[in-house]
């Protein structure tokens, strides 16, 4: 089905989180993951409805508090269940930053570094699978976002919005605020996204 998209001359598909309360990123859809790099295509894996929301208020406190927990597990999970690891030129992207991922990251790298039975299910450092992947700039404040360039590097962000959910300012604010002058401003800005869609890197090649 997805070589269809492929005919239409798109580049990448969009996924939730979730489907039917199963995370995206279980072993049981790694076939979907394999075939998006065999067509070349990205994967945008943006948060969606979580088996956590009969725990909370329906309404906006669902969606705020859950959200970034969807993103985080996710590109967690796509690293513990060796699916990064077996599909190195996947185009993988997450929304909200990742969510928790950037704090996650640290915990998962030290009980890697630290674990036997874990660097034998994980071949490869997370922290540098994790740096692969492409994080949007919608974390609604600019220090998470700054804390993401150190933590993965300014190849890894690109400028996202959820335009019309939220207003405009609130993804692209964080990175108007880089220094015109920084290395990172025109990758973030333009060039990150340019190589996850399979387009055309330049402007912008910031390592």
């Amino acid at each position: 089905m997805m070589s269809s998209l492929v005919d239409l001359g798109l580049v990448g598909v969009e996924v939730g989180s979730s489907v039917e309360g199963v995370p995206v990123c279980t072993p049981r859809n790694r076939a979907f993951f394999e075939e998006a790099t065999r067509l070349g295509l990205c994967v945008f894996i943006h948060s969606f409805h979580s088996a956590l929301e009969v725990h909370l208020p329906p309404g906006p406190a669902a969606n705020a508090i859950t959200f970034p927990l969807e993103s985080g597990f996710n590109a967690a999970a796509i690293v513990a269940n060796g699916i990064a690891a077996a599909l190195p030129d996947l185009r993988v992207g997450f929304s909200h930053g990742g969510g928790t991922i950037g704090f996650a990251s640290a915990r998962l790298q030290y009980f890697w570094e630290t674990s036997g039975e874990l660097r034998e299910q994980i071949p490869e450092s997370p922290r540098d699978m994790l740096r692969r992947f492409t994080y949007d700039s919608l974390l609604l404040d600019g220090r998470p976002f700054r804390f993401l360039l150190e933590r993965f590097g300014p190849r890894s962000l690109c400028v996202g919005t959820d335009y019309p959910f939220f207003d405009m300012a609130h993804g692209i604010g964080p990175v108007a605020a880089l220094a015109p002058d920084d290395p990172a401003t025109a990758a973030v800005a333009s060039g990150n996204a340019r190589r996850f869609l399979g387009l055309d890197a330049t402007p912008g090649t910031a390592g």
